[in-house]
């Protein structure tokens, strides 16, 4: 019974750390831009890096099933507009016919809810490969997330990089994709460049 009691205990928690990073993404997405809902709900969904600027037209799901396709469409947009409306309701955005703005609370939400998810960095170590290819790990992350660049320095600490600069290191190693999805949930992905040099001597982006 005390083993189903912590594994209910550990979904709970891990629901409502997911609840606080969609309502992070969405405040953190409207901090200094005003959207048309329509528009906000495609940001949302396309968006990939920490800002939340929609860098690419919203890519869909694709299903063979044309008819599952468009419920698992209609389903994502639907999950945004709900969370619209929570915002809404809690004073966190302003609604001005079919445009939303953050309000002052939604404001101060930010750093209350960026300061609780900084506490839930992975502690872990990541599957490593060596390889031939040199691998170059670039990061300007601001001060106010600290504790993931901590993080993400240990990480590199242990994977047995280099410090090239103090957010330069270099490797012949290939991080696993867990640690790639890793920097995608502590939205990191505007702050770090992972880069590989060829034999020809050319840089290529890895993420």
């Amino acid at each position: 019974m005390r083993a189903g009691q912590n594994k209910e205990m550990k979904n709970m928690n891990a629901k409502k750390a997911m609840r606080g990073e969609s309502l992070l993404k969405a405040l953190e997405i409207l901090e200094d831009v005003t959207y048309v809902v329509g528009d906000f709900v495609t940001a949302f969904l396309s968006s990939t890096k920490s800002n939340y600027l929609p860098l690419r037209s919203f890519r869909p799901r694709y299903h063979k099933n044309s008819s599952r396709e468009f419920l698992y469409n209609m389903k994502e947009r639907q999950k945004v507009y709900n969370l619209i409306h929570r915002l809404s309701k809690q004073g966190l955005i302003r609604k001005t016919e079919d445009k939303i703005t953050i309000s002052d609370s939604g404001k101060y939400k930010i750093s209350e809810l960026a300061s609780s998810l900084n506490r839930r960095v992975p502690i872990k170590k990541y599957s490593i490969t060596k390889t031939k290819t040199l691998v170059i790990i670039a990061f300007d992350i601001p001060e106010r997330e600290k504790s993931k660049r901590e993080w993400l320095r240990s990480v590199l600490i242990n994977a047995g990089f280099s410090m090239l600069q103090k957010s330069v290191w270099i490797g012949k190693i290939k991080l696993s994709y867990e640690f790639i999805e890793d920097i995608q949930k502590l939205h990191l992905l505007d702050y770090v460049e992972i880069l590989s040099v060829t034999k020809s001597g050319t840089i290529k982006p890895m993420i």
